[in-house]
Formats: C-alpha cells, structure tokens, sequence
C-alpha cells in the first residue's frame, strides 16, 4: 500500500525526492500520512480536495481488494 502512495504522489509533484510516507499499524488498521515539500502541498489535495479524496478512493479500493482496513490521515509538509 504504502509503495502505492508513493507511486502516485511521487507522480504528482515535481519535487518527488522529498515525498514520503509514513506508515502506522494499529489493530486492523493501516494508517498512513504523506510529506511533500511546502509548496506542493496544493498539488497534492487539489481544488476543494478533489485530488487528495481520489487517492484516498484508490487506497481504499486497494484495501478492500486485499482484505484490510486503510485511513489517510493527512498532507503534511516535509522537514
């Protein structure tokens, strides 16, 4: 899942070296939280979050294809 994410964020910002996803294992359920650089924080979740829920879509899709329980917390600038 979490090589998913970064395949697609990568895809989507310009600077893709400073992409990363941290990834959380709860009980049942994966969590992740995407970093990107400042100013591609946008990109990422787009006009009134339209990109940021389609890749939540895709995630969840993935999800139910294998099996597991996904969240997507957030965007987060890289440090």
């Amino acid at each position: 899942m979490k090589d998913l994410l970064e395949f697609i964020v990568k895809g989507i910002s310009e600077d893709s070296s400073k992409v990363s996803i941290s990834e959380q294992k709860e009980e049942g359920l994966d969590s992740y939280t995407i970093f990107v650089a400042e100013k591609e924080i946008g990109k990422i979740i787009g006009k009134g979050g339209k990109v940021i829920k389609a890749i939540r879509t895709l995630v969840k899709l993935k999800a139910i294809k294998d099996g597991s329980r996904v969240r997507l917390n957030s965007v987060e600038a890289a440090t």
